[in-house]
């Protein structure tokens, strides 16, 4: 008997295809942050993020979130420029991502492993101007932008310390793994920026708070606000006045 003709690609697709599984993806029509505001809006008190056991819920994520859009915007970061973004799995790693889409800016995501040379090439590549980097990870990132003509370089540095989301008045006390402590102990490395400014994470996080009513729903604390998706770009400032620019290590 001849040998049966050997199934094809497609069919082998064809029979193992979930039938209620879509063919195609079809990306939605309202940006990403949009998520967010309404799981906000709509489950203000359930956990969004969980680290070490403390969780972040959707509420206090959304709180965040707008506190780093307007810090990013009173940067000067505005539609269509780019952020790198360059730490470990973290809260402020979700933070910062949601937080410079919700500033309309490009998030520039950078592999924790890379090394000063190629950060070189990635600012400008990007063309970025501003970075929210772990301070694990600074010395790496400054060195690549002292290697950079003004120009070219960074002017804004936001530095990030994961043992930051271990810190907070409803969860002090719990516990955390010992490697986890040490990691977290060990104090940030002194780094030179050269002419660009350095923010600890605290400074993005620190607009005077105000108040907003969400239409039917509970009031939801934000820090600047900022219009979703705005037709013409809108630059946001905290309800304080600015901080002056300096360099500051922790």
């Amino acid at each position: 008997m001849p040998n049966a003709a050997a199934p094809t690609k497609k069919s082998i697709a064809d029979a193992i295809w979930p039938p209620f599984v879509p063919r195609h993806f079809r990306a939605p029509d309202t940006p990403l942050i949009d998520n967010l505001i309404t799981s906000a809006r709509r489950y203000p008190d359930k956990t969004a993020l969980v680290f070490l056991q403390r969780e972040i819920s959707y509420a206090q994520l959304l709180h965040q979130v707008e506190r780093m859009a307007a810090f990013l915007q009173q940067r000067g970061v505005k539609r269509g420029d780019r952020v790198l973004l360059m730490m470990q799995n973290a809260p402020q790693l979700v933070v910062a991502h949601l937080g410079i889409l919700r500033a309309d800016a490009v998030v520039v995501p950078v592999n924790p492993m890379n090394r000063s040379h190629e950060l070189v090439h990635t600012i400008t590549d990007a063309r970025a101007q501003v970075a929210i980097v772990a301070d694990d990870l600074a010395p790496d990132l400054a060195s690549a932008n002292a290697q950079l003509p003004p120009g070219d370089a960074l002017t804004h540095v936001i530095l990030a310390r994961y043992a930051d989301a271990l810190t907070g008045p409803d969860d002090p006390t719990m516990p955390t793994p010992d490697a986890w402590q040490t990691w977290f102990s060990q104090p940030a490395p002194s780094v030179d920026w050269g002419h660009a400014c350095a923010h600890v994470w605290s400074d993005a996080m620190s607009c005077a708070d105000a108040p907003r009513p969400i239409e039917n729903g509970p009031t939801i604390w934000q820090s600047c606000p900022i219009p979703v998706a705005p037709p013409v770009p809108q630059r946001v400032a905290c309800t304080r006045s600015a901080r002056s620019c300096t360099t500051r290590t922790r």
